[in-house]
């Protein structure tokens, strides 16, 4: 069993993200793009919404747009299989050495994909059923002190679900390298590193969720609506709509670095706790 050194892991992550620049923005820029076009629209549609609502008087409706349904669901799916094929493409860089030179755009969905899209919602679909049978269950056992319970259970719940979420993190690398879940070597690897790997990703993300927090602060559309609230409704969403796009574009740049950090983490873990020298290309044959 080896154990992470959180620090270097950390270091190796950010030269990452220097030193692979140009490859990294190659496999990256146009699912990504995709992705941001379609989140664009559907806040566009949602704010469209909320404004014809607040200008027929109906802010009742601002609670339940319906029709954004469709919106919706096409996000979810675009952002799922859109960050699946570029977190593919960059761990295979890391781990295989495969940069795919010459290659200006990339766009690949096969098996790998699927894996790297499902996994997320396997684990969400046990963890939205247990919240809703807490919910459910306090409200018939437990009907005046249900809150407190559904306070406690949800903090535990949540608690066990990072728990389960970072043993089964190194997940991703390995279906890079095996082509299925091998969900027992991350537990295996992972085992005694568990604050390790937690103190990793907050070393790793912090710097990178202040510099975001700072820029996002002074492009976010958001404090348009609050500046405008005394203002007309039309003057308001115009103001919005005009820093959205801004805000879009900002949002895109973040995507690309914090999605190849997010891998570059994951990758560099998987070597550390197997053992393999970080600048080493893997495969399972070797």
């Amino acid at each position: 069993m080896h154990k992470l050194p959180v620090l270097e892991t950390a270091g190796r992550a950010y030269q990452f993200l220097l030193r692979e620049a140009g490859t990294i923005l190659r496999l990256s820029w146009l699912p990504l793009l995709v992705v941001t076009i379609i989140q664009y629209f559907v806040i566009r549609a949602q704010f469209s919404a909320i404004r014809s609502a607040l200008e027929a008087g109906k802010v009742g409706a601002m609670t339940g747009i319906s029709p954004m349904w469709q919106w919706q669901f096409l996000n979810f799916v675009v952002t799922i299989f859109g960050t699946a094929v570029v977190a593919v493409a960059l761990h295979r860089v890391i781990l295989l050495g495969d940069r795919k030179p010459g290659r200006f755009a990339h766009v690949a969905f096969g098996r790998v994909e699927m894996l790297f899209a499902l996994l997320p919602i396997i684990v969400m679909i046990p963890i939205f059923i247990v919240s809703v049978l807490v919910f459910v269950l306090s409200a018939v056992v437990f009907p005046k002190s249900g809150y407190a319970f559904v306070l406690v259970a949800v903090v535990l719940l949540w608690a066990a679900a990072i728990f389960v979420i970072v043993r089964l993190a190194l997940v991703f690398p390995l279906a890079v390298l095996e082509g299925r879940y091998n969900v027992s070597q991350s537990w295996s690897l992972t085992r005694g590193n568990f604050w390790r790997l937690v103190g990793l990703w907050l070393v790793a993300l912090i710097p990178f969720a202040v510099v975001v927090a700072i820029i996002t602060a002074a492009t976010s559309p958001l404090p348009a609506l609050g500046q405008g609230a005394s203002k007309n409704v039309t003057g308001m969403f115009e103001q919005f709509e005009s820093l959205l796009l801004i805000q879009t574009i900002v949002n895109y740049v973040w995507a690309i670095i914090g999605g190849a950090l997010g891998v570059a983490v994951l990758s560099y873990s998987y070597k550390a706790l197997s053992g393999i020298d970080p600048d080493a290309v893997w495969t399972p044959e070797s």
